[in-house]
């Protein structure tokens, strides 16, 4: 039984239990043959094949080549920015140089 008069404290009642019984039980990752991870990959070409049309296949891949395109693009404007103050500083003649 867990108290729930103090949450700060049924909370670290809770995740002691959950770790403890995580430790007890040891649970590891399946170990994947050959022929099942080829399975794997026909059953997953399958079901890209499913996506409606216009949607990415694989939905997660989408998003983390969105969110590295926008950091790029956030990196070069950052950079862009630089160059043009470090020109703005030369040309005012303050001695600083670009680096």
């Amino acid at each position: 039984m867990i108290p729930a008069d103090r949450k700060w404290f049924a909370r670290i009642c809770a995740a002691a239990v959950l770790a403890h019984t995580l430790i007890g039980i040891d649970p590891r990752y399946p170990e994947v043959t050959a022929e099942r991870r080829r399975d794997l990959l026909v059953v997953k070409g399958e079901l890209e094949a499913q996506a409606p049309k216009g949607a990415p296949a694989d939905p997660f891949a989408a998003k983390k080549a969105k969110k590295a395109e926008k950091a790029a693009a956030k990196a070069e404007a950052k950079a862009g920015k630089a160059e043009a103050e470090a020109e703005v500083g030369l040309a005012a003649g303050n001695g600083h140089r670009p680096e």
